[in-house]
Parts: C-alpha cells; structure tokens; sequence
C-alpha cells in the first residue's frame, strides 16, 4: 500500500498544473500546535494555502503515513470496484476525493497523520445505512447495485455472533466483503478495515489485507474455527452487497 501511495504522491507533486484545488483538515487533528475544534479547508486559490497543501502532499513520510489510515476509503473503494459501482483507478478516486474535500488531512488514533481522512462520505453514489438495516444501493445513474448489508456490528468481542453473521453471509451471493477488525493493539489504534473475497473454486473466504503479511490476514478464512488463522475473536462489523 505504501508503494501504491508513493505513486500517487510522485503523480500529484509532478503535475503542472497542480492537481489539488482544496484540502480538508480534519476534526479533531492536532495542526499547527492545536486540536482542531471544527474542520477547515485551505484553497489552492489562496498563494499561502496553496504553498501549505504542497507541503502536506509532499512531506517524506507521506506514503507510509497513508497507507497506515487509509484502510477504511481503500476496503470501500475496492468493495464498490468489485461490485461494479466504481470505474475509476485507485489513483484517480483518491484525487477527485481529496479535490472533492471527501478524503482530507487527519490523524489516525495511532498517532499517524496524512492526507487519508474521510472527511466526507466517501461513497456519494450510494444511499446511506445504518445500524443493522439492509439499504438497496442506487446510485447516481439510476442503477441498482444489489443491498447493502450490516449483519454484524458490535463494539466488544462475540464469537457466537459473527458465527451467525458468517453463516448468513455465506448464504448470500456476495463475492467481497469488509471486516472491521479489532487487532488487540494500542487500544482504539488497533482497529482495522480488510476485504475478504470468496474463493470461486472452494467457496471459502479468505482475508486480502492491503497492508500487513500476517497469515490470519492475508490469504486465510478468518471463519474457520478449525484453523488457527481465524479472526473470529477480532471481527467486530461484517459488511458487504447482496
């Protein structure tokens, strides 16, 4: 992922005229020695603003930063690429959203700051959800793309619960789906978003996180009670299209 961000950051810095028109900076976000109470948003029509977005996008640990926060927009953006819902590259979703103050400056809870924030609803072409309601997706052309589905949202661990949210998972026709996991480090900054694909050969899930090796995470059935790669004590939300 950090390789995939460090392109992107050569592809912004390198185009003349400058690409990015705005940036957001985050909720929340310690910037310029404060704790921002409320979002702002600097525009590359203002000569100060512009130098200190180009300082932003630019910075050395941009890549690295990135794609230690980008997990949520990544999972999605490859969620509704797989669904047939997003045409456009990974690069050129992450511009227009940074430009369209969707993806700005933020921090993650591990103490990571970058150009990575939702700052905005990433996924403007869907209808919103929530709780463990089914939403039929319609987005901008009319078209609907299947029902997107919450069986499993939970703040604490529950085996016996994303064992039943599994199984009706299974029973579906999804071919993707998120798992937001709670890895067990540093409190809050262990949390984590992955894709998890069904193998069109076994029938089985299995986990491609786009930014960690870990066997449980890349490659296994995180519902597989019988493998010691399962996530079953992790998994905290279940997501996915029907």
């Amino acid at each position: 992922m950090g390789e995939i961000m460090k392109g992107i950051q050569k592809q912004i810095m390198n185009k003349d005229p400058f690409p990015i028109d705005k940036l957001v900076i985050a909720k929340g976000t310690e910037y310029n020695g404060t704790k921002l109470t409320e979002a702002i948003t600097l525009s590359a029509s203002n000569p100060k603003d512009l130098v200190e977005i180009k300082r932003l996008m630019g910075l050395e640990k941009f890549p690295t930063h990135a794609a230690s926060g980008m997990c949520y927009s990544f999972v999605n953006f490859m969620n509704q690429k797989a669904n047939g819902i997003e045409m456009r590259s990974f690069q050129q979703w992450y511009i227009d959203n940074v430009k369209d103050g969707r993806i700005g400056y933020g921090e993650t809870q591990g103490g990571s700051k970058g150009v990575f924030e939702g700052t905005s609803n990433i996924s403007p072409l869907l209808s919103d959800y929530g709780g463990n309601q089914s939403t039929t997706m319609i987005a901008s052309d009319g078209v609907s793309y299947g029902t997107l589905k919450q069986p499993l949202i939970m703040e604490s661990q529950d085996v016996a619960k994303v064992k039943v949210a599994a199984e009706q998972l299974k029973k579906s026709t999804a071919k993707t789906a998120l798992l937001h996991i709670d890895t067990g480090k540093n409190g809050p900054a262990g949390d984590h978003h992955i894709l998890i694909i069904r193998n069109d050969v076994t029938g089985k899930w299995e986990t491609v996180d786009h930014n960690s090796e870990d066997p449980r995470r890349r490659g296994s059935d995180p519902f597989d009670e019988k493998s010691p790669n399962n996530l079953l004590k992790e998994i905290r939300r279940i997501t996915y299209v029907d």
